[in-house]
């Protein structure tokens, strides 16, 4: 009778062990890639994606170079759990070697008298050039009830509302900061374009976020097609200098060939091309107030005939005009300054002929500087009208 009890115990106890197992495998797969996935976006590495099959680690995706790709298999590879990385990662193709013709000679010192042929930019600084300040990068990765913020934000004010806009959004989820506040935001609409970015994210089962310069990555999985549209909507209504791609998988659906480029087409490509014209302006020239008032400095009315011309050769665009200040006086006094400052510059636009309805205005006070209120230069920068283009 004693053997009978203990061989039925001992098999329970097996049963119970392998049970254990299988119910813990899943759990201790999924603690292994949120923790590789993380390592990964904390050193701003977007590209990898990580599949865990009990503890080894499968890294694919496209890396841009060898030294990016070497770097992902390396930060995985240190994960603590992790027993080993599994390479299926590919390279970007590189761009087409430039061919230069070479002039032909004209008499013998016609070669010595040519001037050199102008360096081609390197592929980096071209994408930097089109992106807008590429290296300035917000994260998010939200996996298993928990949401890891990282990268750059302008203010420590800044840090404070996003992450307190996350924890709105995101309900009981689990909000980690990695956030760093630093200088170089690329305009005033960063910001906006950050919130909108993790509200989308937020509609997701799962999913990660890159915002580098003004370019928006969004990539997960959704539980119903309409949730996929719901994001495709809001992503329309990008400031046309950002742009914006989608990757998000629809439970049963399928997902790479049903990503997204936002920000492309004739309409598109028009709004662009109007926020470029109304940058360039404004790059080189500031509206002008009196001090401490919202009254229009007469060196600026040329600005101001400038840009309504801009705005009526785009009649398709919505232009929210924000108006921002630096740090030096109460925030209560440049939060209304700069409101009073942007219905300024609407009001003459709209006397110039530009219709009112489609422009709005917004004030943002200090909360937004691109430099640093620590010097006179950076104040000046800060006290700036923007055109966001949508």
């Amino acid at each position: 009778m004693r053997l009978v009890s203990l061989i039925a115990g001992l098999i329970a106890l097996a049963f119970l062990s392998f049970h254990t197992v299988r119910t813990a495998v899943p759990l201790i797969e999924s603690d292994l890639k949120v923790r590789a996935e993380q390592a990964l976006l904390q050193a701003m590495i977007p590209f990898a994606d990580v599949q865990i099959d009990g503890r080894d680690a499968i890294l694919s995706g496209q890396a841009p170079n060898e030294a990016a790709k070497a770097k992902a298999i390396k930060l995985v590879g240190e994960v603590w759990g992790i027993a080993s990385v599994t390479d299926r990662m590919s390279l970007a193709l590189p761009p087409p070697p430039a061919v230069i013709e070479k002039p032909e000679a004209v008499g013998p010192s016609a070669a010595s008298d040519a001037p050199p042929p102008t360096p081609l930019p390197a592929p980096e600084a071209a994408l930097g050039a089109a992106d807008g300040s590429s290296d300035y990068a917000l994260q998010a990765l939200f996996r298993a009830g928990t949401v890891t913020l990282s990268g750059a934000v302008p203010t420590p004010e800044e840090q404070a509302a996003l992450l307190a806009y996350a924890r709105e959004i995101f309900g009981d989820a689990k909000i980690i900061d990695q956030l760093a506040v630093r200088e170089g935001m690329p305009d005033g609409a960063w910001p906006d374009v950050a919130r909108l970015a993790l509200k989308e994210l937020a509609i997701l089962t799962s999913g990660e976020m890159t915002l580098r310069g003004r370019v928006l990555m969004l990539k997960g999985a959704a539980a119903q097609p309409e949730e996929r549209e719901a994001v495709r909507v809001a992503f329309d209504e990008l400031p046309a200098i950002y742009s914006g791609s989608i990757d998000i998988a629809v439970a049963g659906g399928l997902q790479g060939d049903d990503a997204l480029t936002i920000g492309g087409g004739p309409r598109g490509a028009a709004a662009r091309a109007c926020q470029e014209r109304f940058d360039a302006v404004l790059a080189s020239h500031q509206i002008r107030f009196a001090a401490g008032r919202a009254q229009i400095d007469a060196e600026s009315v040329k600005l101001i005939g400038d840009l309504a011309v801009i705005a009526k050769d785009c009649p398709d665009a919505r232009i929210t005009i924000a108006g921002h200040t630096d740090s030096t006086s109460r925030l209560e006094v440049n939060e209304r300054l700069s409101r009073q400052r942007a219905a300024a510059v609407r009001d003459a636009l709209v006397a110039k002929g530009v219709p009112a309805n489609r422009l709005s205005t917004e004030g943002h006070g200090p909360s937004r500087p691109i430099a640093s209120n620590a010097t006179e230069e950076g104040r000046a920068r800060n006290r700036r009208i923007e055109f966001v283009v949508r």
